[in-house]
């Protein structure tokens, strides 16, 4: 807010404030002034304003609205919620209502309410604001189409060229159109350098092209923004993991998984970072973690497999990669377990044959060592939708 518009607030104010020595219990003008308490960022007095207002009046809109706008700053999305669910639907979908109300629900989880209230919104009026938060929102539940049409036609009007980058460059990038990815990314970046979105895909289109250290740079400039960017340590880990540096890629997998505790790719790199440092009690554990997360995820009983067989259990291993490649028969840990087994017995033409096969999946493996294999399949997780 630029001086003027302060100067400008501040009068606002004083006059409102005058008016209410006149009349003390006039609960439209304790409403106004709260508003204008909000816009001016004091919000402890907005909010003495609305208890006050409030106490005369409880179900004034102008001061329920202005006391959930006090919860939304404050970033309790819970009471926020519930206070402006008792505003009327009139009022719900006028877009200076709507944008607080859809954000708060998104920050309980609530995808699809917010979907419905700004789609409502946005045929109301396309304000930017709104248009901008509904992308956000279709992104948010996959509906990549829906969400690219309106941040296009923002980017054709050169409006929140920035923002509107940077989501595109990450839709595209989630979408693994890469090329697309880096020209917005890079747009987005030429007017923000500090956009959290546009660091990320570029991180990830340097990660693809093998530049860890690069990339490493811009998943710190996204972390550096946002602290809490799972996208952005779950990157740190995997340049890390790549440049063999196994410590500070277990430090940022933690804090991915604090993050997002049930990110399984995150639960099944850790596991195998574990065992590459031969800690097979804490591998052993974490996939058994993410087991109790999803029991149709094979990687989890492939990595295990890969503990039993490493430990000399070939009973049990053999039990795991059974079930791993029954759920997944392009499992890369369930395939290695049994090419490590069947190496054992010395039956290697049948274990010849289970690697050409694990060969035509996306793995390439062209005489790397096992170790630098488990790491290049990492590189499936960038497909992966963190939001």
């Amino acid at each position: 807010m630029n001086n003027n518009a302060l100067t400008n607030l501040d009068e606002r104010i004083s006059r409102l404030e005058h008016f209410l020595e006149v009349d003390k219990d006039n609960p439209n003008i304790l409403g106004d002034l709260a508003q204008l308490y909000i816009e001016s960022g004091d919000v402890d007095k907005a909010r003495q304003y609305c208890i006050q207002g409030l106490s005369l009046d409880e179900s004034n809109q102008k001061l329920l609205f202005a006391s959930a706008l006090v919860d939304y700053r404050l970033e309790d999305f819970v009471t926020a919620v519930t206070k402006m669910e008792t505003l009327s639907d009139s009022l719900l979908h006028t877009p200076h209502v709507a944008y607080p109300y859809a954000y708060s629900l998104l920050k309980l989880h609530r995808s699809e309410d917010a979907l419905r209230i700004l789609k409502h919104a946005y045929q109301i009026d396309e304000h930017e604001d709104i248009a901008f938060l509904l992308a956000r929102t279709f992104y948010q539940v996959n509906a990549y189409d829906e969400a690219i049409l309106i941040l296009e036609k923002l980017h054709a009007q050169q409006i929140l060229l920035a923002p509107v980058s940077g989501l595109l460059s990450q839709i595209y990038s989630d979408m693994e159109e890469w090329d697309k990815a880096a020209y917005f990314a890079t747009t987005a970046l030429d007017l923000d350098k500090h956009n959290v979105a546009a660091n990320l895909t570029q991180g990830y289109v340097l990660l693809k092209a093998n530049r860890y250290s690069d990339a490493s740079e811009y998943f710190n400039s996204a972390v550096m923004q946002q602290a809490e960017s799972g996208r952005g340590h779950l990157g740190l880990a995997i340049t890390f993991l790549f440049q063999k540096d196994f410590t500070l890629a277990e430090q940022h997998l933690h804090k991915t998984l604090q993050i997002q505790p049930d990110l399984l790719p995150a639960i099944n790199l850790l596991g195998w970072l574990y065992i590459l440092q031969d800690k097979f009690f804490d591998a052993r554990k974490i996939f058994q973690k993410g087991i109790e997360i999803d029991r149709n995820f094979g990687e989890m009983y492939g990595g295990l497999a890969v503990i039993e067989a490493i430990q000399g259990n070939e009973e049990e291993a053999r039990h795991q990669v059974r079930r791993s490649l029954r759920l997944n028969g392009t499992s890369y840990s369930g395939s290695f377990a049994k090419i490590m087994l069947l190496d054992k017995r010395g039956d290697k033409n049948q274990a010849k044959m289970v690697w050409e096969n694990l060969m035509a999946s996306k793995i390439d493996e062209s005489g790397k060592t096992m170790e630098d294999a488990i790491i290049e399949q990492i590189k499936d997780y960038l497909s992966v939708t963190i939001h």
